[in-house]
């Protein structure tokens, strides 16, 4: 058997991902700030639409030029990183099941949340009072924008684009054999058979970035939900060759954020009929995701 050696600097480039992200926040806050020469709460779109956009250039840039190209055996793309051994898999029209695991599991969470709200009133004061100030729909246009479109784009783009990559190479067959050819290098990498199969490679990789998808959002209710997001984007990228598969989730669970009907949670019964449902449902739409994929 194969031993698996552990590649630092790959670990490390992987950690240096979320605190890219927070240096380009603290960036675009000091840039708006110093521009409008005002403090006030009330710049906080703007300061998000740029960090965002920034996130799309620098993350974009750097997916494009270090991400391993379909071609491995070509000499010319040697630095680059090892992520997706095959062309994109792109059928679209199975992106409705991808937009109904958005919708599933917005449903999903905002269920245990008011769950959670109607068995400890008091314990999501301070999450609500968050989400009011950045996600409510009458902070603004720019804001909805930012949440349901830039967000998505860059947070996949850094952590299932840039992120991913690097946590694959952490044990990549790079990192302790270097007299592989290519070839050798994916089947050691996806198994003997060329399938969707999740080695061990791979699985630490999806979890490494969902712990760091979780923790970058440094909240404690936000991390509960965001390390199983992150784990299910990281899967569609795998499953499809590309993030352009989770890209469309994310833009779907954020854009669902604003539009899930009240009806479904105003009551503590139609409430856990609620979570129950769309649980059941949101593991078959990934299978069927999956299949299509």
């Amino acid at each position: 058997m194969m031993k698996y050696r552990f590649n630092v600097a790959m670990f490390i480039y992987m950690c240096l991902v979320p605190v890219a992200c927070i240096m380009l926040q603290v960036i675009s806050s000091a840039l708006v700030y110093s521009i409008c020469n005002d403090s006030s709460t009330h710049l906080t779109p703007y300061i998000s639409f740029l960090a965002y956009a920034l996130y799309i250039a620098l993350f974009g840039y750097g997916y494009y030029k270090l991400v391993k190209p379909v071609d491995i055996s070509d000499d010319r793309h040697k630095h680059k990183l090892l992520l997706f051994e095959g062309e994109p898999v792109m059928v679209p029209l199975r992106f409705f099941a991808i937009i109904m695991c958005g919708f599933l599991f917005q449903a999903f969470v905002t269920g245990i949340l008011y769950c959670i709200q109607y068995n400890f009133p008091h314990v999501l004061d301070d999450y609500n009072r968050m989400v009011a100030d950045n996600f409510a729909a009458d902070n603004g246009f720019l804001q909805v924008l930012t949440v349901i479109l830039l967000a998505p784009v860059g947070e996949e783009l850094a952590f299932r684009g840039l992120g991913l990559a690097f946590a694959f190479n952490i044990f990549s067959p790079k990192t302790f054999d270097f007299t592989l050819k290519p070839e050798e290098m994916l089947r050691l990498w996806n198994g003997e058979k060329k399938d969707k199969k999740i080695t061990a490679p791979k699985l630490v990789a999806v979890i490494f970035t969902a712990l760091l998808f979780g923790a970058y959002h440094a909240n404690v209710v936000q991390f509960c939900y965001a390390f199983p997001m992150g784990i299910i984007f990281a899967l569609m990228a795998i499953w499809s060759n590309s993030i352009l598969p989770s890209i469309i989730l994310h833009i779907s669970i954020n854009t669902f954020s604003y539009l899930m009907p009240d009806i479904m949670f105003n009551t503590p019964v139609t409430t856990y009929i609620t979570v129950a449902t769309s649980f059941v449902l949101l593991a078959i739409a990934l299978r069927q995701s999956y299949r299509a994929l």
